[in-house]
């Protein structure tokens, strides 16, 4: 993942009604891991449509991944384990204009019935576009792209404490 990418994921809203929207239950030790959400939540396959009519679907280099867009731009992955989805996720290159994308991957997310979850601000919110363009302002990605120097700066400085 390039530095100037926002990752965000799918996360099921039954899940996540049903878990109180406890977001600790998604990270452990080696970070987050959406496998708990997706268990007993499977999308069915109209899913692989809904993404094509977002970005044009890509070879995969796993055969346990499906994959939409430009991995260097903007990209869409779905994981599986043994037949089962355990991930959905999104790449938006912040240099880029996404208006229309964000519009299109909220819609996605409505017909999977799934909210949002932006693991690296432990966020978890319905698809909404003022809030997705909040977190994406706030991510890592934004802060790199509008002050580069900055934005690796406070990335050195939390490293060294």
């Amino acid at each position: 993942m390039a530095i100037w990418q926002f990752p965000i994921e799918l996360v099921p809203s039954q899940w996540v009604e049903t878990n109180d929207f406890n977001i600790e239950l998604l990270y452990g030790e080696e970070g987050y891991d959406t496998t708990l959400a997706w268990e007993n939540y499977q999308p069915n396959n109209n899913y692989k449509q809904i993404f094509t009519d977002i970005l044009p679907v890509t070879d995969s280099w796993d055969k346990e991944l499906e994959l939409w867009g430009d991995t260097k731009v903007h990209d869409i992955s779905v994981w599986f384990d043994e037949g089962k989805i355990f991930s959905i996720g999104f790449r938006l290159d912040l240099r880029e204009q996404i208006r229309e994308l964000v519009n299109k991957i909220i819609s996605a997310a409505e017909k999977l019935d799934c909210y949002f979850f932006v693991p690296g601000q432990k966020i978890i919110f319905k698809p909404d576009f003022i809030s997705f363009i909040q977190y994406a302002r706030q991510s890592n990605a934004a802060k790199f792209v509008n002050d580069p120097m900055k934005c690796l700066d406070e990335v050195a400085e939390k490293h060294n404490k």
